[in-house]
């Protein structure tokens, strides 16, 4: 190898030991070839020969310290086998302690179980020793029995129960479940034996209704029967059998009526009682005496832990059908029975006294029903009366009668007052018009009669948007508010300024203006005169039954509260207070249940309305007699003026309550009016189409059906209400169609020549609505006709008549009636001024018309 290659060679080897190669610059330059593997693998065999020698050179030197270790080897390795061997026998030793322990633990297995067996017979020969005992003493005392001696059969039985359950832990054998059903047997004919004799000791016999009380044929009294009884736990099994028996045979015949209203008879002997089955009608104390009756009996002849017992579940059915049968019935509806019911009271109070006083159940409930007495009299008065409400509108709703409604004021004596014809105290005949003039409508000249309808449809009561605010307002007005305290509606209706007063008879104001049958005029003062007005109208029987019915409320709570009557000492003389009260819950119920009853007849709520009207009426009346009757009472001249009877009555609320109750059903059925005849008219269609057919056809017929449907309200109302409310309620009605006819009118953007004759011609057949409201009666000496009331009651009128004249007349005669007549009364300038428009075509005379018109509107 060249020294080239072997550097090369000795630097790889540098290099793979890890060293960093000193190389030169020229070295690493040098190419590797094959030749220097060679030279590698020769380095590597020299230095592996050079490892060898020095590895021996080595271990010759340590050679001694080696034969050391072995010979310490060796004997360490002698000293494991003797362990080996000693751990051996240990193990061998343990394994026959082992065995030595099962066999003696098997040896004590076989101790305890001999000892097992040896208690075991111990506890058999204690158990069959106890169930030969108990078998004996189960037949001893069924031997006991069938000789009688309850007693000592009952004491077997108590033994033989607690010697049963000691033996619990062989409950579950056959011996013991023998045992058992022995027992039970036993058990069950000792029960069935001392029922047998406790029903022979209290002996019920249905068939003939009897009940006996008497010792057994083998000499067993009641109480040992009863002792046996306490002692088997059916004994409240017995008495409540005895208590149905005593129910069934006794208490029910007594004290259950017939549909005749008659019960038996009760006899009672030395230790019996029974009924004879003969029905007789018996009184309220006389079954009060026979319950008494019944009651000692039981407690004599029972003994004490008995009766006391039987008591708790006899006598509260007793009292309940006492007082549902007999107490309740018995209970007065006026004052004409109180002397009986006093004696009632009376009887009741002894009979629970004598409860009491033996320690039997239901003296507290009698007490209670005694001193609950004013209570229970006065809650029978309410249901008496509300129920002769519910009567009167079932039966008498369909009774009429007519009722004269009288009114006197002061009035000044300037005042035009219409007379039975319709004419007033100055009335002259209108003057005839201009020929060249245009005719105008009917006007007076003379102060409205009465009163003039408010523009409302029943402006008396402030208007239907205020009647139900001024229903709710009035349920919660304070008693000292006074009805005849009217507001300016009402005074308006009657056509009475704010200072003039009402009579009794008059107080209850009416939604209409009066029209009075008869006028009778006076003069107290140079200023003033007294007016009486009267008119007539139907009302049902009701008003005057309930009127009648507060009366006598009224009536009695006055006898109850004098000191000077007999009645102030009755016992149900605290409850007077509370019958003022009554009244109150009779018109409340009327209310209730008027609107069922009046409205499926015909004028069902005009009936209604004038039933309102009379009963304020004569509730006003009442109110005022009993005012009189309170300030000159001397027994009333102590008390304060709250303390009054006529204060607690509460009448002037209730009336005002009333009041509006009746006007709210005037306000329905005249609304329902209102709004048939508008869906009558709106089958016009606005009137635009009035001259062609068939539209024309279409417009007459719902012009002609409106009118018809007034016409016949009319004939169905004039019997019913009075001839003020009528033409007022017929007012509302006409006012309907020409308010509605005025409307449509006004908003048609165009009316030619021939639609405005056509729409005349619909005017003018309302117009003859005027008819209605003619007087009914006409002086002997007046040879001119009567003039209409119609634009008196019906608002809009004269508007009406204006709009129809201005239908058919010229530009002249429209700037006339603007001008020189009163056409601006009825109608602002805008409204002139579309209808001219509507009217004419667009001329210069059209617009100089407007012009003066809009110049003129002041």
């Amino acid at each position: 190898m060249t020294d080239s290659n072997q550097a090369v060679g000795q630097a790889l080897l540098q290099a793979v030991a890890g060293q960093y190669p000193d190389v030169n610059e020229q070295l690493l330059r040098t190419d590797v070839d094959t030749n220097v593997l060679n030279g590698i693998l020769q380095e590597i065999n020299n230095d592996r020969t050079q490892i060898l020698v020095d590895l021996k050179q080595t271990s010759r030197d340590v050679a001694p310290d080696v034969d050391d270790w072995i010979q310490q080897a060796r004997t360490l390795q002698i000293d494991i086998e003797n362990a080996k061997a000693t751990a051996r026998d240990i193990v061998r030793q343990a394994g026959e302690a082992t065995k030595q322990r099962e066999k003696l633990d098997d040896i004590e297995r076989k101790a305890q179980l001999l000892r097992n067996e040896v208690a075991f017979s111990e506890r058999l020969e204690i158990a069959l020793e106890s169930i030969q005992d108990v078998y004996g003493r189960i037949s001893g005392a069924q031997t006991a029995a069938k000789q009688g001696q309850l007693g000592a059969a009952l004491e077997q039985l108590r033994t033989i129960e607690v010697r049963l359950a000691e033996l619990g832990p062989i409950e579950n054998t056959s011996a013991v479940d023998v045992l058992n059903r022995g027992a039970a047997t036993l058990r069950a004919d000792l029960v069935d034996e001392v029922k047998v004799q406790w029903a022979q000791a209290l002996h019920a016999n249905r068939a003939s209704r009897r009940f006996t009380i008497s010792k057994n044929s083998d000499g067993t009294s009641l109480e040992k029967i009863q002792e046996l009884s306490s002692q088997l736990d059916i004994l409240r099994e017995n008495i409540n059998r005895t208590c149905r028996n005593l129910q069934d045979i006794i208490l029910k015949p007594r004290l259950d009526p017939d549909r005749n209203n008659q019960v038996v008879k009760l006899v009672i002997e030395e230790n019996a009682m029974f009924s004879d089955g003969k029905r007789s009608t018996q009184d309220a104390v006389s079954t009060i005496e026979d319950i008494s009756s019944i009651v000692h009996f039981l407690h004599t002849q029972l003994p004490p832990c008995i009766s006391v017992e039987l008591s708790e579940i006899l006598m509260p059915p007793v009292i309940s059908r006492l007082t549902q049968n007999w107490l309740m019935p018995a209970v007065p509806t006026s004052l004409e029975g109180l002397s009986a019911f006093s004696v009632i009271l009376e009887s009741v109070q002894v009979l629970a006294q004598a409860l009491g006083k033996i320690g039997w159940n239901g003296s507290s409930d009698l007490d209670e029903w005694v001193e609950q007495g004013p209570r229970i009299w006065l809650s029978k008065r309410k249901e008496s009366a509300l129920d002769a409400v519910r009567h009167a509108l079932a039966i008498q709703v369909q009774s009429t009668k007519t009722v004269e409604r009288v009114e006197t004021q002061i009035v000044a004596k300037d005042d035009v007052i219409h007379g039975p014809n319709g004419a007033g105290d100055d009335w002259d005949a209108w003057a005839e018009e201009e020929e060249d003039k245009p005719a105008l409508p009917e006007r007076p000249s003379v102060p409205v009669p009465v009163a003039q309808a408010e523009e409302d449809d029943w402006g008396a009561w402030g208007g239907e948007d205020n009647a139900a605010n001024e229903a709710e307002d009035v349920e919660t007005q304070a008693p000292s508010n006074s009805v005849n305290e009217d507001d300016d509606d009402e005074s308006s209706a009657w056509g009475w300024d704010d200072q003039a007063t009402a009579e009794p008879e008059s107080s209850a104001k009416s939604p209409t203006s009066a029209q009075p049958d008869q006028v009778r005029a006076t003069q107290p003062a140079s200023t003033e005169r007294e007016l009486t007005l009267k008119e007539t109208y139907t009302a049902t029987e009701v008003s005057s039954t309930l009127a009648t019915l507060i009366t006598t409320l009224v009536t009695d709570a006055t006898a109850l509260l004098d000191p000077t009557s007999s009645f102030h000492r009755s016992p149900i003389a605290p409850a007077a207070a509370g019958i003022y009260g009554i009244p109150t819950l009779l018109l409340a119920c009327f209310r209730a249940l008027a609107p069922t009853y009046y409205t499926p007849l015909p004028s069902g709520l005009m009936y209604l309305y004038n039933d309102c009207l009379h009963l304020t009426t004569l509730l006003q009346t009442l109110h005022t007699t009993l005012q009189h009757a309170d300030a000159t009472s001397p027994t009333t001249s102590t008390l304060s003026q709250s303390a009054w009877p006529s204060s607690r009555l509460s009448l002037p609320t209730s009336i005002s309550t009333l009041t509006t109750f009746g006007a709210r059903a005037y306000a329905r059925e005249l609304d329902a009016q209102r709004t048939i005849i508008r869906d009558l008219l709106d089958a016009a269609s606005g009137f635009t189409t009035c001259t062609e057919a068939p539209f024309r056809e279409d417009c007459e017929n719902a012009v002609s059906m409106a009118c018809d449907r007034v016409r016949d309200v009319a004939k169905l109302w004039t019997p019913v209400l009075s001839r003020s409310a009528l033409l007022q309620s017929l007012g509302s009605l006409v006012a309907a169609i020409t308010g509605k006819l005025c409307v449509e009118i006004e908003d048609l953007p165009d009316i030619s020549e021939e639609e405005s004759q056509v729409l005349r011609g619909l005017c003018d057949h309302v117009g003859k609505l005027a008819d209605l409201f003619v007087p009914e009666q006409q002086s002997p000496s007046q040879t001119f006709p009567s003039p209409t009331l119609v634009h008196i009651y019906a608002p809009g009128w004269f508007k009406f008549q204006y709009l129809s004249e201005i239908l058919v007349s010229s530009l002249a005669d429209i700037k006339y009636l603007w001008s020189e007549g009163e056409l601006a009364l009825e109608f602002e300038a805008d409204e002139v001024v579309l209808l001219v428009e509507a009217l004419f075509a667009e001329t210069e005379h059209r617009r100089r018309a407007i012009s003066e018109i809009r110049r003129r509107r002041g």
